[in-house]
């Protein structure tokens, strides 16, 4: 009972746009934010509050919507329970009171590459922020090493 309540909470803290007025000033890094792939990568999220609020207060989504326009959630917190629907995805919720909401990937892939989505919820306000992830490859350099007669020029 305990997981469909959730699901129920979260689906409606932020479906409703309508009811809570979006005030809630939101800022996260500039994008495009450039990952390598195996390596791990931060999107940075932070929310402005106009008094002392305690963990339990925010809500928090974290989502992506990738290049192949799949949306899935990648982070939920409803002020008291964690969900992460990544293998490795992060969000350090007691910095939430500090006005941080960044999210960390560890081991990213190419199917990481997409357009995030942070939305934070500190009731009767909202507000939200993209940022864009791209994943690189690291590029893959051998060496070879062989003896090259005198007076033989080798280009390339």
């Amino acid at each position: 009972l305990a997981t469909p309540m959730c699901v129920c909470v979260c689906s409606y803290i932020f479906t409703p746009s309508v009811l809570f007025p979006a005030a809630l000033e939101v800022k996260t890094s500039p994008s495009p934010v450039v990952g390598l792939v195996h390596n791990p990568v931060v999107l940075h999220c932070n929310f402005t509050v106009q008094e002392s609020i305690r963990k339990e207060d925010v809500a928090l989504k974290w989502a992506v919507k990738t290049v192949s326009g799949e949306e899935r959630a990648v982070f939920l917190f409803d002020g008291n329970h964690t969900a992460g629907y990544r293998h490795g995805p992060l969000v350090n919720v007691e910095l939430l009171p500090h006005g941080i909401a960044s999210l960390t990937l560890s081991d990213v892939t190419l199917r990481d590459e997409g357009i995030y989505t942070c939305t934070v919820l500190v009731t009767p306000q909202y507000g939200n922020g993209k940022i864009q992830l791209k994943v690189r490859d690291s590029p893959h350099h051998s060496l070879s090493w062989f003896t090259v007669p005198r007076n033989i020029i080798l280009c390339h």
